[in-house]
């Protein structure tokens, strides 16, 4: 594989590409819980039951790199993306670390510039 300027914004459009799915997929499951433990209904988004679900089933700390953590679903989720359009091949796995390395780094920068 040749390290050209096509391959490089191929693999940062990439990341920018699985970064703005995870976010999307995080906000769009957020609900919100009062006091007492009762999900408050006026912060439910389109999707806050698979979030629900998650939590239920897995518990808080297992539903981090599934739903919950953008930095900690940059492994999962960000594995996913990367293997549904990359080639499996040796060379590919090493990239794949790096993808994944990195992308949780961009998830952290944007999660600490916009929070």
């Amino acid at each position: 594989m040749n390290f050209t300027l096509t391959n490089i914004v191929s693999f940062i459009l990439m990341l920018i590409l699985n970064s703005l799915f995870i976010f999307g997929l995080n906000k769009i499951t957020e609900y919100e819980i009062d006091n007492e433990g009762k999900i408050i209904e006026d912060s439910k988004m389109f999707l806050w039951k698979i979030r629900f679900l998650f939590i239920k089933y897995l518990g808080s700390w297992y539903s981090r790199p599934f739903i919950l953590c953008v930095i900690c679903m940059s492994s999962i989720i960000g594995s996913i993306f990367y293997w549904c359009i990359m080639p499996f091949n040796f060379i590919n796995i090493f990239i794949w670390i790096f993808y994944c390395i990195s992308l949780a780094g961009l998830n952290s920068f944007l999660q600490k510039y916009f929070d």
